[in-house]
């Protein structure tokens, strides 16, 4: 009844990034056992085995991520989220409307890389699947940042450079 409450309400926001074979995950730790990454739209999904500890996995992505969106498939935990805008000690949960919370033991207190992202205990805990979706700016594909509210019923300009399709 999780996905189909009866008069429940639901949002489902899916991706298919491209390339699902022939990636290099030699520089990470982990090796994902399924993938799917577009280098040109700056977006990579990974499935994984948690390993509760901390450790990198290769995005393959060529640019350095701003976004990560994780979560522990086997478990009703909530979906981690990692901003660049407030850094690798915090995280947010996209199924809560609570505050960034501070932890290092989600990202373990670093920030990704060009090359690898890295899983703190928190968001890498022992599972049957860990699912990552990775999202690094790409001119006219994904533009990242964040924005103050002004209290205006049309709000905020926000000027992402292109015509967005999807704005979270």
């Amino acid at each position: 009844n999780q996905v189909n409450y009866n008069t429940g309400t639901f949002a489902s926001w899916n991706w298919k990034a491209g390339t699902t074979s022939g990636a290099d995950f030699s520089g990470g730790d982990i090796t994902p056992s399924a993938y799917s990454i577009n280098t040109t739209a700056g977006i990579g999904i990974y499935k994984f085995a948690g390993t509760n500890a901390t450790e990198t996995i290769a995005h393959n992505l060529g640019a350095v991520p701003e976004m990560l969106i994780v979560k522990n498939t086997s478990t009703t935990s909530g979906w981690s989220v990692y901003h660049e805008g407030m850094g690798n000690t915090n995280v947010l949960y996209l199924n809560t409307s609570a505050a960034k919370d501070a932890s290092i033991a989600h990202w373990g207190n670093t920030t990704p890389t060009s090359t690898v992202f890295t899983m703190g205990v928190n968001a890498n805990g022992t599972a049957t699947g860990i699912i990552a979706y990775v999202f690094a700016e790409k001119k006219g594909y994904l533009k990242m940042g964040s924005y103050t509210g002004n209290g205006n019923a049309d709000g905020p300009f926000i000027y992402t450079g292109f015509r967005p399709g999807f704005l979270l």
